[in-house]
């Protein structure tokens, strides 16, 4: 064999090498490739799956374990936007059924499946959807976007009950009390059963000062919906309108949904103060200023010890007010008096003579000098039969 003949034989062998190497690589890109699409069509099966699941429990009643199908169902297959949309679907009918499922947890996710859907879909979203856009926007604070929602979705479905209520609650939201009630009167036309227009017809009522207008439609919300929130707000109402029975009426019912949410407000211990339950108003006034430290729960508390005659109570706390306090004149009046009760001439006389001091010259304290300076002459002559002077 010559040299030309070794060097084509050569030829040979390495060719022949490098399609065995060749077909060995496309062999495995194949498989890998084969791999791959058996992967993604067993994740795909496992989608379906779990969409088929999902619409079951739908349809015999069980929407939340359905809707957590489907969840599962888009996050093996993000590409299924007949899915996503079939999801967002479903979440916007129950927030407008019930609008408490939004929550701090939730908001963001819901605010991201409706804005993807409604970017696919455009002019076609469901009103549902975009109603449901525009409430988790509100709820979220984004009140200019949850604006141009809403009134895109009003123009486009004028009936839509929920996005003329949702649009009212940024009303409400913004202190807009007639806008409020106008947009609420609108909805009450287009679904005069449900009760949270009628709550906020009640609040927007409230807004305007509207008082005994606002009693019936709060009310009707306070029966119909499950929760503290209109007993709460009505019975604040019946108190301004000095309804004090009916008031107490409404807490007690507010109590009973969630423990401890009258005893929050501090029209709450008045209301038990004006029906002559006091020691229950201290209690509920001192539950109160332990939870927030709101000083009218300690003058509360103050001025109903002095009705009970219960002095070294109240002397304790308008001492401590006069503490926090220190330009205020009653306080150190009403701890005189405290003190005057229990015999205390001396220490009577020091804070008597401390409001004086406070109150010289300040319009809006007259009386509360004429106070001090009436009791401190009074206690002079008991003490030695002459005025009592300062020192």
């Amino acid at each position: 064999m010559n040299s030309h003949q070794l060097f084509q034989t050569a030829c040979l062998v390495v060719l022949c090498i490098v399609g065995v190497v060749l077909t060995t690589q496309l062999s495995q890109i194949e498989e890998r490739y084969s791999a791959a699409e058996n992967e993604q069509n067993a994740v795909i099966d496992r989608s379906t799956m779990l969409k088929t699941r999902g619409e079951a429990r739908i349809s015999v009643g069980d929407r939340a374990l359905g809707i957590e199908y489907l969840n599962s169902a888009l996050s093996l297959n993000g590409d299924d936007h007949a899915l996503r949309s079939r999801l967002a679907e479903l979440q916007a009918e129950s927030i407008l059924a019930q609008p408490s499922l939004l929550t701090a947890k939730n908001a963001l996710s819901f605010h991201a499946l409706f804005q993807q859907v409604m970017e696919k879909q455009g002019g076609k979203t469901p009103i549902a959807v975009r109603v449901a856009f525009g409430k988790t926007l509100s709820y979220r604070g984004m009140r200019d976007e949850a604006k141009t929602v809403l009134d895109e979705a009003i123009k486009l479905a004028p009936d839509s009950a929920n996005a003329v209520l949702f649009r009212a609650d940024i009303h409400l939201q913004e202190n807009q009390w007639q806008a409020a009630l106008d947009q609420f009167s609108k909805a009450a036309t287009l679904d005069d059963k449900n009760p949270l227009i009628h709550f906020g017809r009640g609040v927007a009522l409230t807004g305007l000062n509207k008082h005994k207008e606002s009693i019936e439609p709060l009310t009707t919300a306070a029966k119909q919906l499950n929760t503290a929130e209109p007993w709460l707000r009505l019975g604040a109402t019946q108190a301004i309108l000095e309804a004090w029975e009916d008031a107490e009426m409404a807490f007690a019912r507010a109590e009973v949904l969630k423990p401890k949410s009258a005893k929050i407000l501090s029209v709450y211990a008045t209301v038990l103060a004006k029906r002559n339950r006091t020691k229950e108003a201290i209690q509920a006034a001192a539950f109160r200023a332990q939870a927030t430290g709101d000083p009218v729960s300690y003058i509360q508390m103050g001025n109903w010890y002095l009705k009970l005659e219960e002095f070294k109570q109240a002397a304790a706390i308008f001492g401590q007010l006069s503490k926090a306090d220190t330009k205020e004149s009653d306080y150190e009046c009403k701890s005189g008096y405290a003190f005057e009760k229990l015999k205390d001439v001396a220490k009577a006389q020091q804070f008597y003579r401390k409001c004086q001091e406070k109150a010289t010259g300040v319009e809006a304290r007259k009386d509360v000098l004429q106070f001090a300076t009436t009791r401190l002459a009074a206690l002079g002559k008991q003490s030695d039969g002459s005025p009592t002077q300062k020192k």
